[in-house]
């Protein structure tokens, strides 16, 4: 029985930044300066001993403006840049 499959190449680029190297992040309000920035997995659970999440969510823990660490999942993110950026 002859199959035919069919297969297209696609050429895919891709563009890496290491979070260390980001400076600031695009949020639905505009972008904020960030530092320290590093890729977590965030999970919101009951403290019993270790906490035990049912959901891991990517996203990004850094120090802002204030100085305050925060933590953002991915998917709120609009873009990224490695250079300061204006707020708008």
């Amino acid at each position: 029985m002859p199959t035919s499959m069919m297969s297209t190449q696609v050429k895919v680029t891709t563009d890496a930044i290491d979070t260390k190297q980001l400076r600031a992040i695009e949020l639905v309000d505009g972008w904020h300066a960030i530092r320290d920035c590093e890729l977590v997995q965030f999970a919101v659970g009951e403290a019993h001993g270790p906490i035990t999440p049912f959901t891991l969510y990517p996203a990004l823990r850094y120090q802002n403006e204030n100085g305050t660490t925060v933590r953002t999942p991915l998917g709120k993110v609009l873009s990224f840049s490695e250079e300061a950026q204006s707020r708008r």
